[in-house]
């Protein structure tokens, strides 16, 4: 379990740095929020049983790659892909596996994108390969998938066919905002870049009034309304 815990803190350091360079060196930060998860022994040993495997450590270290999680959450889909593509490019961190479930959703609606991978933990007489599995996913369905495991953590596994039908109702909606927002998300960033063409020299003062009333004119239009809570 400390390999594993150590795993996950190389891969938040990996994480952390790139957050703090976008908010540092960058117009936009595509991390909203970073957090991480370290299975219980009990937790561990339930879904070792549930697979079937083998209870040596070799055989668990092979097939349960979900010990150590970090979860990445982001504005919008497009961040998704970048943080992705940013993260598999570092020379040290090795993929086993991608998962795609916005290209491809999840039968109960679910849109994420799952990364498994290897990173060097260095200890004192020895460099361990630590498996991490990398959860990134807007703020929309991050939320939608913590109510989801609150759901099924009360009802221990046995929703209720009707509770199920709401949530793939709700996830889909969920895919439904995250996509309008990111549409709105590129309108507003193209009318600023127009506006900024057509001044001239950028600025880094406040938005024009003529941005602000062109925003509010294009939410009047597309009538976007808060979601529910």
């Amino acid at each position: 379990m400390l390999g594993y815990k150590s795993g996950i803190a190389e891969v938040m350091t990996k994480i952390t740095i790139l957050r703090d360079e976008f908010e540092h060196v960058h117009d936009t930060n595509p991390i909203e929020h970073i957090g991480s998860r370290l299975k219980s022994p009990e937790s561990l040993i339930a879904k070792v049983r549930r697979k079937g495997c083998p209870l040596t450590l070799d055989a668990i270290r092979e097939q349960i790659w979900d010990i150590a999680g970090v979860r990445v959450t982001c504005s919008f889909v497009s961040d998704i892909y970048r943080i992705r593509d940013l993260l598999i490019s570092q020379q040290d961190l090795t993929v086993l596996a991608e998962r795609d479930y916005i290209a491809e959703p999840k039968a109960n609606g679910y849109q994420s994108l799952h990364l498994i991978v290897q990173v060097p933990v260095f200890l004192s007489d020895r460099v361990e390969a630590v498996t991490v599995e990398i959860q990134i996913r807007t703020i929309a369905m991050d939320f939608w998938a913590s109510l989801e495991h609150k759901i099924y953590y009360k009802y221990d596994g046995a929703v209720p066919e009707r509770l199920l039908v709401e949530l793939r109702e709700a996830a889909l909606a969920a895919a439904r905002l995250d996509a309008t927002m990111e549409q709105l998300h590129d309108e507003v960033r193209a009318l600023a870049a127009g506006s900024t063409q057509g001044r001239g020299a950028a600025s880094p003062s406040a938005p024009s009034d003529e941005l602000l009333s062109a925003f509010t004119h294009l939410l009047d239009a597309r009538r976007v309304e808060p979601p529910l809570v």
